[in-house]
């Protein structure tokens, strides 16, 4: 099975159409869903959202933890043998979900596998750049859009930093342990990108999301 985990931050809208797309071209590989909603206000009704969707797994945090200490919750809940991180604003091809596992059951010693995508800035990962190649990524990072990460990694290196740019660091440890990270260019994702800051009214820069983390997410991850 593959956890496919979403975290919402008010972009409730955009997770429905993202799964929508999924479940229009359902994968073959068994798949289950696990939502963390990070604190989102009334408005984005999300939790009503929950109510009609039963079939998927959900936790909730009364405030915004971050994205990687939600996207933890996510994987110590889940089931899966493989854990698919998606951001909500995004709309997979067909055939995504098993393009990448089916490259990580062969080479299982893979520690990351993506897709190709839009509006992402690995390079590697643009349809421009790959042509539906299989590209390894050395001594870079794969950005956290779209991730397919076998569970066993986090048992050995484990769980995601709590600090911004934990997709950075991961893909750092990943690599400090001669596990490969590989771009798969058949499997393509559209991505609009940065739909928790627009959504949020928070600039999508570097000083704008530090400044917001600073002031109201790591006191409370710190407990202050």
């Amino acid at each position: 099975m593959v956890s496919i985990i979403y975290v919402n931050w008010n972009t409730c809208k955009w997770i429905d159409t993202s799964i929508k797309v999924i479940e229009t071209n359902p994968p073959k590989v068994k798949y289950e869903i696990v939502i963390v909603d990070n604190g989102s206000e009334p408005e984005d009704n999300f939790k009503e959202w929950a109510e009609f969707h039963p079939q998927y797994r959900y936790v909730f945090n009364e405030y915004n933890m971050g994205f990687g200490y939600a996207c933890n919750q996510a994987i110590l809940v889940s089931e899966g043998k493989y854990i698919c991180i998606l951001n909500p604003d995004t709309e997979p091809e067909a055939g995504w979900l098993d393009c990448l596992v089916k490259y990580l059951e062969e080479n299982p010693e893979c520690g990351l596998a993506a897709p190709s995508m839009t509006n992402v800035c690995q390079p590697r990962q643009s349809r421009d750049y790959n042509k539906g190649d299989i590209v390894e990524v050395k001594g870079e990072v794969i950005p956290f859009a779209c991730v397919v990460i076998p569970k066993k990694m986090f048992c050995y290196l484990g769980l995601l930093s709590l600090m911004w740019g934990e997709d950075i660091e991961f893909c750092k440890r990943l690599s400090t342990r001669n596990k490969s990270l590989v771009v798969i260019g058949k499997a393509f994702v559209k991505h609009a990108g940065g739909c928790s800051f627009s959504e949020n009214k928070i600039g999508y820069n570097v000083r704008t999301i530090t400044d917001y983390l600073a002031k109201f997410v790591y006191p409370r991850i710190l407990g202050r």
